[in-house]
């Protein structure tokens, strides 16, 4: 859609609509100080282990984060941290899992810079399993497959991008 000369892209869960600039803005808060990762449950669900995708930012003001939470819906909570410069201070956390945080990732892919493989990674084992139907038992193989992703989006949190 194109609003005053200037193309807007529309977030699904949401229908917020995102221009260019916000969107290279919101990437680049990604790339510097957020979170993509894949979770595994502890436990069994049915026959499988459940695995979750995530996008996550914690900061000590809410502004961001509650932006976040308006452009693609998830929670945003606060929190009690330890800080060096106060013994005591709140911070923010917003969290995008599952569909929402595969939407978010879409939309700042093509911005990212440090975090695009790791995006590329969540979004990649989101589509897999929106392909599995719940509860179904998982071949050898697509848990193979998961578990492969889990560790190659560990892997990635600790290569440097040049």
């Amino acid at each position: 859609m194109i609003v005053d000369g200037k193309v807007m892209v529309m977030v699904p869960h949401t229908r917020a609509y995102l221009d260019e600039i916000d969107i290279a803005y919101l990437a680049g808060i990604i790339d510097g100080e957020g979170y993509i990762g894949i979770s595994k449950g502890k436990q069994p669900v049915g026959p499988n282990y459940s695995y979750e995708i995530h996008v996550s930012l914690h900061m000590m003001d809410g502004v961001i984060p509650k932006m976040f939470l308006q452009y693609f819906g998830g929670k945003v909570s606060r929190s009690k941290t330890l800080t060096p410069r106060a013994k005591h201070s709140l911070s923010w956390k917003y969290l995008a899992s599952g569909a929402k945080a595969m939407n978010l990732l879409l939309i700042l892919l093509p911005r990212l810079i440090i975090k695009k493989q790791q995006a590329n990674v969540a979004i990649y084992l989101q589509k897999q399993l929106s392909l599995h139907p719940r509860g179904k038992k998982l071949t050898e193989r697509e848990i193979m497959e998961r578990e492969r992703l889990l560790s190659l989006s560990k892997d990635l949190k600790r290569i440097p991008v040049n």
